[in-house]
């Protein structure tokens, strides 16, 4: 996903079907989510911790690191930090970061998907 942050146009495919064409900024413009990215000791424990609560979108491996989407980054960075503490799970670090298009694929394809 690293070359379509860098192309002018892209489209999201899924089962063979064009889901939408636009420019990687506009995708992410549309992108209804805040990601929280953290960083901790066992990121799958830690995804399968977060996915089920609550108000969270989506929780996703991102290299070593998980990206937890959230209507406010504001106001859940310090509750998933309290959950994770709260299961044993260390957190090295968590703060907002911009949506990927990896981010923005994930969320439309499973859209898609439902």
């Amino acid at each position: 996903m690293d070359e379509a942050e860098r192309c002018q146009r892209i489209g999201f495919m899924q089962s063979g079907r064009l889901l939408e064409v636009a420019t990687p900024a506009d995708f992410k413009a549309a992108y209804p989510y805040e990601v929280i990215e953290i960083a901790c000791g066992d990121r799958r424990r830690a995804r399968r911790e977060l996915a089920p609560c609550a108000g969270v979108a989506g929780v996703d491996l991102f290299g070593d690191k998980i990206h937890v989407k959230v209507p406010s980054a504001a106001e859940w960075t310090p509750r998933l930090r309290e959950v994770l503490r709260a299961r044993g799970i260390a957190v090295d670090s968590a703060r907002q970061v911009p949506p990927s298009v990896e981010d923005v694929f994930l969320y439309r394809t499973r859209e898609a998907g439902s």
